[in-house]
């Protein structure tokens, strides 16, 4: 099973739901994780002394926050936190992120299945390209249903992508194993040539046959089909944005998924691509 000893957890200071922080909890309990609860604030009302201003805000939000976090120490969980001031706080969650240098990242994220409003977030673009561990951006009304589902191309052939696609099946196999949860593994094709069968998708992830998928339809499509069929309460994909090319293939894929998903959509980003 991997190892998860940190977990940065997104705040998000204009809410008390705060669902990436519950998820976290519950992550950082089972794999006695220690969460980094990280708070962006800031304020543009003016004022003679700017100083003044961030130390009564800074008290505040100080306060709140420990509100949030004393009901998760209580159950033994090992938790620290830090409040920045930052106006553009989207950069400042990545380099945040990549200071602490967490194992895994928690944010909750809005879902809007309108097409007029299919736009990821420039906070969780924030995330992506500078992340160097999982990011796993949570729906608030997930409920466990105890089936986990990830996606692979057992075709590709690339070493980078047979790569990824092991560790995507590594983390997919240590999360079902410790939410006592069946994985499902969904493989998409959209040429008849590229179609494989059950029993070998089922082979590669190690799983049973009757918890591979084999789907003819685009990947997006495939996974929010298969989620919905097996009533899947986790997503978990791979994808590199290490290049343009494919900086543009995930952010189609991801906010695809993330319109039209009603679960929780982990990403194992590679440290490497």
């Amino acid at each position: 099973m991997d190892k998860i000893k940190k977990i940065f957890v997104v705040i998000n200071p204009t809410t008390n739901n705060q669902y990436a922080l519950e998820r976290a909890s519950k992550i950082a309990k089972r794999r006695k994780s220690e969460i980094i609860a990280h708070l962006c604030i800031y304020s543009d009302q003016e004022t003679s002394d700017i100083n003044d201003l961030k130390e009564v805000e800074f008290e505040r939000y100080k306060a709140w926050l420990e509100k949030h976090l004393k009901p998760i120490r209580k159950m033994g969980i090992k938790v620290g936190s830090e409040i920045a001031w930052e106006e553009d706080w989207q950069a400042e969650l990545g380099k945040a992120a990549k200071r602490i240098k967490p194992d895994l990242i928690v944010k909750a994220s809005r879902r809007d299945p309108s097409p007029r409003k299919l736009k990821m977030l420039s906070s969780d673009w924030a995330l992506f390209n500078s992340a160097v561990c999982p990011v796993m951006l949570v729906n608030a009304d997930v409920k466990s249903t105890g089936k986990i589902l990830a996606a692979i191309d057992i075709n590709r052939k690339d070493k980078k992508y047979q790569k990824l696609m092991e560790l995507v099946l590594d983390r997919s196999r240590s999360i079902a194993e410790s939410r006592n949860a069946a994985l499902h593994v969904v493989n998409a094709y959209l040429d008849q040539s590229d179609y494989v069968h059950v029993s070998d998708v089922a082979k590669k992830a190690g799983i049973p046959s009757k918890n591979a998928h084999v789907v003819g339809a685009q990947p997006e499509q495939a996974i929010v089909q298969v989620a919905k069929k097996i009533n899947a309460e986790m997503v978990i994909i791979g994808i590199s944005t290490k290049s343009k090319l494919k900086s543009r293939i995930f952010g189609y894929t991801s906010e695809w998924l993330l319109n039209n998903l009603p679960q929780d959509l982990y990403v194992i980003i590679p440290k490497a691509s």
